[in-house]
């Protein structure tokens, strides 16, 4: 009979679940999800940015212009500059993959394609936490030094365009892009995570109202805009146009029952821009 080799001559084995060929499979998968994620995420952000400011700028919208001031070169440099708004998208993937690295959203390799409770788990999540602390943050900036030396640089365009959505500072910036990851978070929490909701929720749920909100023209259809019900749950731009005119008031990200609750509210400027852009 021929004896075994002893443990210590025989060929390694790949040492546990962690190094086995499957482990090392499914890691390699994991990384190039994440990576895929992160770059749907980035191509959509620019995509709805682009289209936006396409809509603006060929004149597709029915309504009319809330400003027919034309941008200056100030602005268009300012709003345009790669190391600025452009980079600041770019920013945002890096930060998406580094909370994917920090296993945060769990394993991308096992991620479904698609998951409608993560989408609902986020828009609670929108409701509940990011619109009364935007609400609150964005009341603060525009006080003292935060407006002076923070928050005054996204409002040097009073003639707002959709790239001015983007338009802020890098301390700013990051401010925002943790606080949109609240949903995110929560919806990793509750389990619901999917391959679509991580790489397309900030494109459709912050870029596509938040770009509209300055697309100089009018979006909301007056009934909407007229409705004690629907009116508080989404802004319109006349809405946010009436912020930018006036600086103080309507402070609230895209839901103005917080301005409703706490006395911000600019009813007669917001229908005044409305009327103006609509004729309605």
């Amino acid at each position: 009979r021929t004896d075994l080799p002893s443990a210590s001559c025989r060929a390694p084995a790949l040492a546990g679940p962690a190094g086995s060929p499957q482990a090392v499979g499914m890691t390699a998968l994991a990384f190039g999800v994440a990576n895929m994620i992160c770059v749907l995420h980035l191509c959509s952000r620019c995509a709805v940015l682009w289209l936006v400011e396409s809509m603006s700028t060929l004149g597709y919208f029915r309504s009319r212009p809330f400003s027919k001031a034309a941008l200056s070169a100030k602005q268009i440099e300012r709003e345009e500059a790669i190391g600025g708004t452009i980079g600041s998208l770019v920013a945002s993937a890096f930060e998406l993959r580094l909370l994917f690295a920090l296993g945060l959203f769990g394993d991308a390799a096992t991620l479904p394609v698609w998951g409608l409770s993560g989408w609902l788990w986020a828009a609670a999540a929108h409701v509940l936490l990011v619109e009364p602390i935007y609400y609150w943050a964005h009341r603060a900036a525009h006080h003292g030094d935060l407006y002076r030396k923070l928050h005054s640089h996204h409002h040097l365009s009073v003639r707002v365009r959709p790239l001015t959505s983007i338009s802020f500072l890098p301390l700013e910036h990051l401010f925002y892009d943790l606080l949109f990851a609240l949903p995110l978070l929560a919806c990793s929490l509750a389990g619901a995570g999917s391959v679509t909701y991580y790489a397309f929720a900030i494109a459709l749920m912050v870029d596509v109202p938040n770009t509209l909100g300055h697309a100089n023209h009018e979006f909301m259809p007056a009934w909407w805009v007229r409705n004690g019900v629907l009116s508080p749950l989404f802004y319109s731009a006349a809405y946010h146009t009436a912020h930018h005119t006036h600086v103080k008031g309507n402070y609230a990200l895209f839901m103005p029952w917080c301005d409703m609750v706490w006395g911000t509210t600019l009813s007669r400027a917001t229908k005044g821009h409305f009327v103006q852009s609509t004729g309605r």
